[in-house]
């Protein structure tokens, strides 16, 4: 059961921003135990539910939807965001699968990535 609290609180942290204390060992506890990525994915969005929720009850819906939004960004390091957006950048590269991949693999924020994220 150590072990299995070890690896949740290393996916917790891997996730987000939320400081838990992540450690190699724990990382590989997580690797044996892919599934916990899914559950702690469900627990942050139940958490952000309820808090989009309370915003609802004390804030215009459009406000409400922006700082829900923006606390998800904030709670999960923008990762969503930045994988989205290399994932644009791959789709309008052109030539080879390796120049698709090394254009997702660049630091730089390509059309496709800016594109992507705006739609």
């Amino acid at each position: 059961m150590g072990d299995f609290l070890f690896a949740a609180r290393s996916g917790l942290g891997f996730l987000t921003t939320i400081p838990v204390g992540i450690s190699m060992e724990g990382l590989a506890a997580l690797g044996k135990r892919l599934y916990l990525f899914p559950v702690i994915g469900s627990v942050i969005g139940v958490l952000m539910g309820c808090a989009g929720y309370l915003f609802e009850l004390f804030l215009p819906s459009q406000v409400a939807s922006v700082v829900i939004i923006v606390s998800l960004y904030y709670l999960t390091g923008i990762n969503h965001l930045d994988g989205l957006a290399d994932f644009g950048d791959g789709v309008v590269a052109h030539g080879s699968r390796e120049k698709k991949i090394g254009a997702m693999r660049d630091v730089s924020l390509g059309i496709g990535g800016v594109v992507f994220c705006a739609i």
